[in-house]
């Protein structure tokens, strides 16, 4: 008989590493990515390939992100709006010196 595998396995979640946001286990690649990317409408297919992940991984973090979507999508929101005010904050800070 094949050994199994335990699902969970494939997504960690650590508050030191992506600020808490979970990701495939022994990879930088976050669960939100692979959601992001898969409503963009890439295949699993294409993400394992052009990010070098199993499909079980890639099938899991689909699994997580879409049992937590609206939280995970919350969570992308937030960040992109941080991202987008800390750039406005740099370069009205940039622009007021080089006058």
């Amino acid at each position: 008989m094949a050994a199994t595998v335990e699902i969970g396995s494939f997504i960690s979640q650590r508050p030191d590493f992506w600020e808490g946001w979970p990701h495939i286990t022994g990879t930088g690649v976050t669960v939100a990515s692979i959601g992001i990317l898969r409503n963009e409408g890439r295949s699993a297919e294409q993400i394992a390939h052009d990010y070098s992940l199993s499909l079980e991984q890639v099938y899991a973090a689909l699994a997580h992100y879409f049992a937590n979507r609206a939280a995970i999508d919350a969570q992308v929101e937030a960040y992109d709006a941080e991202t987008d005010r800390i750039a406005e904050q740099a370069k009205a800070t940039n622009g007021s010196s080089l006058r």
